[in-house]
């Protein structure tokens, strides 16, 4: 009509004096902001009307997704009443995110109650940087090598901790014990580390982040690997792809490193340039020194990358919601110092291993 020159004009009808047959409990406003950083707090404050409710008690409820931020009850003192509660908080995942504040009388409602008891909206959580927790038992050339080729992405923040010492009673471990101190990262790397330098309930948190929280997992090759760190008999072993307790031992020999038919096709093996095939990329690597003996395969695990004698190398699996990774070798730092100039094939083989344990595992809804 206006595009048509017709003016429109409004006119109000009735009162806005609260009588007192009116009753209305309505969310006015979510109160939140659409846009917010990944660990970042948030500040939620919204908008609560109460009419005709005088001495009731309200409770107000708020969700982040299926997460219930909190509740908070109070009383409506007036018969006409506007609220407006404080939530916080912290959101974990990037993407987008349903917001939902709800709100409902405390006992049974009165008769023809009015108003919109709920309201949503979408929140982004933006997170650039992918968080990895890599943790090794002492100091060696491959803690040095694999930080680096991460690092050398910007995309890729490396928390990285070498746990010198013995777990002791009389000082706290170096790793927390709260779920909370291990949500921030993405996927979580354990290098040459002895089971015994982890309390179990951090073990247990780990097994947690991956199962349910969709973390990715990765043990590499090491004396304190595997069956030889004492890993068979901690939460580590059920997400393991590997049997960690018949992993046993060394191969103490050079070996190469080929891709299977399946880790041909696989996203985490494909280190090679464009015009070249991705086992041409894997010949042009030289001989390691040596890996764990890898054994027992679990049912839906995948080799990715074998000795020429059929020694598994690289094995993939899927646990929970998250992905395990078993790298039995330990020793690429060879190929960044080989004269064959292979050391951008090794920082690509660690950007897709750290890409693949934390992908993102979303889900999809649909909200009407």
């Amino acid at each position: 009509m206006a595009a048509r020159g017709v003016p429109v004009y409004t006119v109000g009808a009735g009162s806005e004096k609260v009588t007192a047959s009116m009753r209305g409990l309505s969310v006015r406003l979510v109160g939140a902001p659409d846009r917010v950083g990944a660990y970042r707090r948030m500040t939620i404050r919204p908008k609560v009307e109460a009419i005709g409710l005088e001495g009731r008690d309200v409770e107000v409820t708020c969700r982040f997704g299926d997460e219930v931020v909190g509740r908070q009850r109070f009383r409506v003192p007036s018969r006409r009443h506007e609220e407006t509660p404080r939530f916080v908080h912290v959101p974990l995942a990037s993407g987008y995110h349903r917001l939902a504040v709800s709100v409902k009388v405390i006992g049974k409602p009165p008769r023809n109650l009015a108003g919109r008891p709920s309201a949503d909206m979408l929140v982004q959580v933006i997170d650039p940087n992918v968080r990895i927790l890599y943790v090794e038992g002492r100091f060696r050339f491959e803690t040095k090598y694999i930080t680096r080729a991460l690092e050398a992405e910007r995309r890729f923040a490396v928390d990285r901790r070498i746990l010198l010492q013995p777990l002791a009673p009389n000082r706290p471990p170096p790793l927390g014990e709260e779920l909370d101190d291990w949500l921030r990262y993405h996927a979580i790397i354990f290098g040459d580390v002895a089971a015994e330098s982890f309390t179990l309930k951090q073990l247990e948190i780990v097994k947690k982040l991956v199962g349910e929280y969709g973390k990715g997992f990765c043990m590499i090759g090491g004396y304190n690997s595997f069956a030889d760190g004492g890993w068979g008999r901690t939460p580590i072993a059920d997400i393991l792809p590997v049997d960690a307790a018949r992993s046993k031992g060394q191969i103490d020999r050079p070996l190469r490193i080929v891709p299977t038919n399946e880790g041909e096709s696989a996203e985490l093996m494909r280190i090679a340039d464009e015009d070249e095939k991705t086992a041409d990329a894997w010949a042009r690597l030289g001989a390691l020194g040596g890996a764990n003996a890898l054994a027992g395969i679990k049912l839906g695990a995948v080799v990715l990358a074998a000795t020429p004698q059929g020694e598994p190398m690289v094995v993939a699996h899927r646990y929970g919601k998250g992905r395990t990774l078993a790298i039995a070798f330990d020793t690429t730092w060879r190929w960044v110092l080989s004269p064959a100039d292979t050391a951008e094939l090794q920082k690509r083989f660690w950007r897709q291993a750290a890409l693949y344990l934390s992908a993102p595992k979303g889900n999809v809804w649909i909200h009407t």
